[in-house]
């Protein structure tokens, strides 16, 4: 658990120099310039297993624990933190975002059908649940009667702030 909150910090950390202008980050593995292109989360996630191949994995210390991707379906797969593009947008201000869509039935209009939808989108524009409403009125028979949508921020930015001067008081 320890070591996956410093990954965790870790990353949230370098990816925010990225937002404040910087050229390069995780030890100069990832290239800023890239951040918003369409593989910006494999980028990240290859900075990181290479700018913390010294974090051991707890049960072999002949490894780095940090990786990219993979699973865990047997026992010598254990002491790994594995740098997921779930996490990653998360740190991109992506949330878990849930809609309940109501709609008519084609064949029983008067009936009313529930539909949850749940994916990672960008509060307040949605913009992946408008695609999806979009397709479903394009699409789909069943009429859209009302949805609701809430959304949870698993993992969030560091809150950080720039100062000007730093005192030391005694």
């Amino acid at each position: 658990k320890a070591n996956h909150k410093s990954v965790v910090r870790y990353i949230t950390s370098e990816v925010m120099k990225c937002s404040l202008g910087e050229a390069k980050a995780m030890d100069n593995n990832l290239d800023c310039s890239k951040q918003g292109t369409y593989n910006w989360k494999d980028n990240v996630a290859d900075a990181v297993e290479k700018a913390l191949s010294d974090f051991k994995n707890p049960y072999d210390s002949s490894k780095s624990s940090v990786t990219h991707g993979g699973g865990m379906q047997y026992d010598y797969q254990v002491g790994y933190n594995r740098v997921m593009n779930d996490l990653i947008i998360q740190l991109e201000g992506y949330r878990l975002t849930t809609a309940q869509i109501y709609y008519h039935l084609p064949d029983a209009p008067h009936l009313l059908q529930e539909f949850i939808w749940q994916h990672y989108d960008l509060a307040p524009k949605y913009p992946k649940l408008f695609n999806f409403l979009d397709f479903w009125e394009q699409k789909i028979e069943g009429t859209l009667h009302s949805v609701y949508v809430a959304k949870k921020e698993i993992i969030a930015p560091a809150n950080n702030r720039v100062f000007d001067a730093e005192f030391t008081l005694q």
